[in-house]
């Protein structure tokens, strides 16, 4: 009789154990799906943001050539660096946002 009364509490302390450790499990599951919407939230957010970028960037790149009409240089002259940067900006419209949606882009003129 014994044997069995000690294996009976052996059995009840490791359901207690069990139990509590699946408690824990349903309270970080719980976290995790709080912060999974709060993820999914911060993500429309930047999805909605990232889709004005184009707009934006059209307004800036039109404002830029508005302030500063570049005409063609005097034979042996350069062009002005506004002119080959609005040029740029102009020319590679749909890279410009990529460092904005992909941060293993690299960041350099080549």
């Amino acid at each position: 009789m014994r044997d069995y009364e000690a294996f009976k509490a052996e059995v009840i302390e490791k359901l207690k154990t069990r139990i509590a450790e699946l408690v824990d499990q349903d309270r970080l599951i719980a976290e995790l799906r709080c912060e999974v919407a709060e993820l999914k939230g911060q993500l429309t957010q930047l999805r909605r943001l990232l889709g004005r970028y184009p707009a934006r960037h059209d307004r800036i790149v039109t404002a830029g050539f508005a302030a500063n009409p570049f005409f063609d240089p005097a034979p042996g002259k350069k062009r002005p660096k506004a002119a080959n940067l609005l040029e740029c900006l102009n020319s590679y419209r749909g890279e410009v946002p990529r460092f904005g949606t992909n941060v293993a882009t690299d960041f350099d003129y080549n």
